[in-house]
């Protein structure tokens, strides 16, 4: 089909199945949509000043052809004759792999590998990354709102309610002073370059992907990834939300990132649902324990915790278990490791995994060590949370095989039910089993602490 600029006029030749592609003029470099003339939704601009122009450039011409021909004026060329003269248009590709959104977020991946900051900070639109920030935040508090007020709304006569977190208020990116604008793209770089198994860019590639949706200013892009070392089979899907910063008038997009997260598909939303409820179990001990467990495992630390923050963390939990450490060094971490609150969670309960195999190993000195340095991480981990697990590093305190074993998969199973909703401060009451009236402590440390989790629920 024969195609024409809308902004010079000029003419081209396409093939019929590109009709409605957007394409560049091989003459000017416009943008534009490929239609037949006198096509629904065709416009071309008219400036009447290029009919003189064209006009007296076409008689000067015919003047001389007439005058090198014998007076006698050439027939003029076709239509179809012009075009051919003209190079093809160009394709423009904004929804596949190779269009420019699509590139800036493989560039991202990119730069995150390679630990480039600067070209990370370079690429976020700090107004439009804050704005999704906050929206999710906000998605996210009144998700968790609903989800306190349904479950407490459905309570049995007697049975204590959970906690409805409060509404948050968010100050939008116009409130903020400019320091704190540094300090939230900074933020924003610092979890795109974590040296983490589970971030999406620095252990995830691209493979495929495209463009989902392209709306004025705005597009999301849907990458597919796998794992940058390991096993490759497994792929995962990064959704992007990227802004386009061109100046009034141009022709070409400039993306900006806006925001980016993993993108669950509906199947996959179901499996993770799914394997939220079958985490916990609850179980009765041989002795009338009621407990709730879940697996024994490593736990790894929050995508915006940073690196520096990790080794410190990692650093206090080692000298927490050294035994060979002065019981001050041993004090110090504790405190420590209390006054980081949340992010210290996870390196705790990893060592939790770690120390397992040795207390359940043939080894009977190396077990005994083990559970030393466990009944150390356990009880950091009860004055941190407020939560009292069956756990006891030593017989002589009451302790059992069983119930040694399940107070360390109890603290797993605090971990699926209540580290979303904890703040960094012990949540003394918040456990069902404190209000279960068919739990009755089974010796004297038992009682003493069930009695002193009831005083200080109650507020004594």
């Amino acid at each position: 089909m024969l195609i024409q600029c809308t902004s010079c006029g000029a003419q081209a030749k396409l093939p019929d199945s590109k009709e409605g592609a957007k394409v560049r003029c091989a003459s000017c470099g416009h943008v534009y949509v490929a239609r037949r003339p006198g096509a629904k939704g065709a416009k071309k601009k008219e400036d009447p000043t290029k009919y003189f122009v064209i006009g007296g450039a076409a008689i000067a011409a015919i003047v001389v052809l007439v005058l090198v021909n014998g007076g006698d004026p050439p027939p003029p060329p076709k239509k179809e004759e012009v075009a051919a003269k003209l190079p093809p248009p160009v394709v423009v590709d904004e929804l596949g792999w190779d269009s420019p959104a699509a590139r800036l977020t493989r560039d991202m991946h990119l730069a995150a590998l390679a630990q480039n900051r600067p070209k990370l900070t370079e690429s976020i639109d700090g107004a439009a990354a804050h704005a999704d920030w906050r929206r999710r935040q906000l998605e996210d508090n009144a998700a968790d709102i609903a989800e306190a007020e349904a479950y407490n709304a459905k309570l049995g006569e007697g049975v204590e309610p959970v906690a409805v977190p409060e509404a948050l208020a968010l100050p939008t990116w116009d409130e903020l002073p400019l320091e704190a604008r540094n300090v939230f793209v900074g933020e924003r770089v610092d979890e795109m370059l974590v040296r983490d198994p589970e971030n999406l860019l620095t252990a995830w590639q691209p493979f495929s992907g495209s463009v989902l949706a392209l709306e004025d200013d705005t597009a999301v892009v849907r990458l597919q990834v796998n794992r940058v070392e390991g096993d490759q089979t497994e792929t995962r899907t990064v959704e992007w939300r990227l802004i386009d910063r061109r100046s009034a008038g141009a022709s070409t997009p400039i993306w900006r990132v806006a925001g980016w997260n993993r993108f669950l598909s509906p199947a996959e939303l179901a499996a993770a649902r799914r394997g939220r409820t079958k985490k916990t179990t609850k179980r009765t001990l041989a002795d009338g324990s009621l407990v709730i467990e879940s697996e024994i495992r490593p736990i790894a630390y929050e995508a915006d915790v940073p690196q520096p923050e990790r080794d410190r963390l990692d650093a206090l939990v080692r000298q927490r278990m050294d035994l060979d450490a002065r019981p001050k060094v041993r004090t110090e971490a504790n405190q420590a490791l209390i006054a980081a609150g949340k992010p210290a969670i996870a390196p705790l309960l990893t060592a939790i995994a770690t120390e397992v195999p040795i207390i359940t190993g043939d080894n009977p000195e190396a077990r005994d060590v083990g559970l030393m340095r466990l009944g150390l991480v356990h009880q950091t981990l009860t004055e941190m949370t407020g939560y009292v697990t069956t756990f006891k590093p030593d017989e002589s305190l009451g302790a059992t095989k069983e119930r040694i074993e399940s107070g360390l998969k109890q603290w797993f199973g605090w971990y699926d039910r209540r580290y979303k909703k904890y703040t960094g401060r012990p949540q003394v009451g918040d456990d069902p089993l404190l209000d279960d009236p068919n739990w009755q402590p089974r010796d004297e440390r038992e009682k003493r602490d069930f009695e002193a989790a009831r005083r200080a629920q109650q507020g004594g």
